[in-house]
């Protein structure tokens, strides 16, 4: 793990594919990346504020975790995990702009590009990061299921007979 201190009070942490396993970050409902922001703030001299933003980008041979003190205003994209049932009523109650899904190995993950239905997704799912790079590596290593909003089926004369 290698810890760098960048602008504004800002961390990017450096970790090999075998400090992902140790830390316990390719499971996205464990516990590992508040244990590792702990670890890197307390190795740089920084205390935690209340609200903390880590994103995890992935990178040849590991990852680079970058940590803020501040909660920005979400950048677009972001990408939401989302699980198969809860993936029936995000799509039942999705009123926002384009949002991608992808089936990525047992989860499907929701690319999301407005603001709107970012609260729908926060309540069914949870973030796994925001901008270009998380997008891409969901498109690189997802299957591309379908775009919401869906268009509304055929009623009436304009159903196929």
């Amino acid at each position: 793990m290698n810890i760098e201190p960048i602008s504004n009070g800002n961390l990017r942490i450096w970790l090999a594919e075998e400090e992902i396993e140790e830390w316990g970050l390719e499971d996205s409902h464990g516990d590992g990346i508040r244990r590792l922001v702990r670890r890197a703030l307390s190795a740089t001299g920084r205390r935690p504020t209340s609200r903390m933003w880590a994103e995890m980008i992935p990178v040849e041979g590991g990852c680079v975790v970058l940590i803020s003190p501040t909660v920005h205003k979400r950048c677009q994209p972001a990408v939401y995990a989302v699980e198969g049932d809860a993936l029936l009523e995000v799509y039942a109650r999705f009123t926002g702009e384009a949002a991608q899904v992808y089936a990525v190995e047992d989860i499907y993950h929701v690319v999301l590009y407005g603001e709107e239905g970012d609260t729908l997704l926060r309540e069914y799912g949870h973030p796994l990061g925001c901008g270009e790079e998380v997008a891409a590596h969901t498109a690189e290593y997802g299957q591309w299921l379908f775009t919401m909003p869906a268009p509304a089926p055929p009623v009436g004369e304009d159903r196929a007979h």
